[in-house]
């Protein structure tokens, strides 16, 4: 429900039931045009199809919303030097790598297409601002480039709803952090109670429920049984350990090398090494009791 919820609030989407309130102004159901004048900025999920006409220059993407001000038309008729100086402007003050101003926007990079949705959209000084998967596929520069202008629009008061699904970027630009599903607000963190951790808690439960209603199952009852079904008896739990515990050794594994910059073999690789390191210990083991031989293997099994 992301995209919807995106479209919805920019007029592009019919809003079936509920209600969009903006500075106090009812906008369910308006047009893009009208969101777009009540000061309404967007930076769309997909950039070369709805965030800019490929086929039209960098200068003219730049005043799309705005080709009927008076700062840039008179009496239907563009004014060719003041969209000059601003696109020059803009260009320079985003950082939008181009020969010139009028070749065709969807020529550009990525990275710098993004930047001239950016450009538009921020120059227009909005009063709130709709960003979705702001930097999907962009590399570092661009990406940082963009969540400085982020973090220089909310300190100037400007409120922006942003729909990713990077955790890090979530945690790094987010005041409020809400989990959705199903059109419904499942939680509300605010960022000094958030952590990876949780958030990933929170979004594998969505994720789980998708899939469990995608194969026409019942999210509540198919979450109980994985809960309760382990409590049921002592078989049932130990077989629960039995499962889990090389999992969580693998997940450890993967965890600790990841940190220390070393490359992985991988779970099955790591199941591998572990079950020889195990039985290399306990062919060596003939003597000792089993008390201290089991948790040996255990121990060079994980290492």
């Amino acid at each position: 429900g992301q995209r919807e919820l995106a479209e919805a609030i920019n007029g592009l989407r019919k809003v079936e039931s509920g209600s969009i309130s903006f500075f106090g102004e009812e906008i369910s159901n308006k047009t893009p045009h009208e969101v777009i004048g009540l000061g309404m900025g967007y930076i769309p999920e997909e950039r070369n199809t709805e965030g800019i006409v490929p086929s039209m220059s960098i200068k003219e993407n730049l005043i799309l919303k705005d080709s009927e001000a008076s700062r840039f038309s008179k009496a239907h008729i563009l004014k060719e030097k003041e969209i000059e100086d601003y696109a020059q402007a803009a260009r320079k003050d985003f950082d939008i790598r181009s020969p010139h101003i009028n070749i065709a926007a969807g020529s550009l990079s990525g990275g710098n297409i993004q930047k001239v949705i950016l450009a538009r959209e921020i120059s227009r000084n909005p009063k709130f601002l709709v960003c979705v998967y702001p930097i999907r596929g962009l590399d570092m520069g661009a990406a940082e480039f963009i969540h400085r202008q982020l973090l220089d629009l909310r300190k100037k008061g400007v409120g922006i709803l942003l729909i990713s699904e990077e955790l890090e970027e979530i945690m790094n630009l987010s005041d409020r952090i809400a989990v959705i599903f199903k059109g419904r607000t499942q939680k509300v963190l605010m960022r000094d109670e958030a952590n990876s951790s949780r958030l990933g808690i929170l979004m594998a439960l969505v994720v789980g429920a998708l899939i469990i209603l995608a194969v026409g199952g019942s999210v509540f009852e198919t979450y109980w049984i994985i809960i309760s079904m382990p409590f049921k008896n002592m078989r049932s739990f130990c077989e629960v350990l039995t499962r889990m515990i090389p999992l969580m050794i693998i997940a450890l594994g993967i965890s600790v090398s990841s940190r220390s910059g070393i490359n992985n073999i991988g779970a099955e690789g790591q199941m591998y090494m572990g079950v020889i390191a195990s039985c290399a210990i306990a062919l060596h083991c003939d003597g000792i009791p089993r008390i201290i031989a089991i948790p040996l293997c255990i121990l060079f099994g994980a290492i």
